[in-house]
């Protein structure tokens, strides 16, 4: 396996953690009247998988493209967490 190769393949893994996160966030009922919602809470595991990128990226040397891996690939994983058809 290429680098390149071992970073999509943890990128993957990285993003099925924070589409179960963000499931699990979305689960949680809030009372009526809550102003942010859950939004601050969908902003930091977005913060968290954006830094698991980089530090995917600087472990390997590489800077992941759209070509290698696509939003395509991304819905399909949202997918499959959320049990979509």
């Amino acid at each position: 396996m290429t680098n390149l190769e071992k970073a999509v393949k943890e990128i993957k893994e990285a993003y099925t953690e924070y589409f179960i996160r963000c499931k699990e966030i979305g689960s949680v009922k809030l009372p009526k009247g809550t102003l942010d919602g859950h939004g601050s809470e969908y902003v930091e595991a977005t913060k968290i998988l954006c830094e698991k990128i980089e530090n995917i990226e600087k472990k390997y040397s590489v800077k992941v493209s759209n070509k290698d891996f696509s939003q395509q690939e991304i819905n399909k994983i949202r997918k499959e967490v959320y049990n979509e058809d």
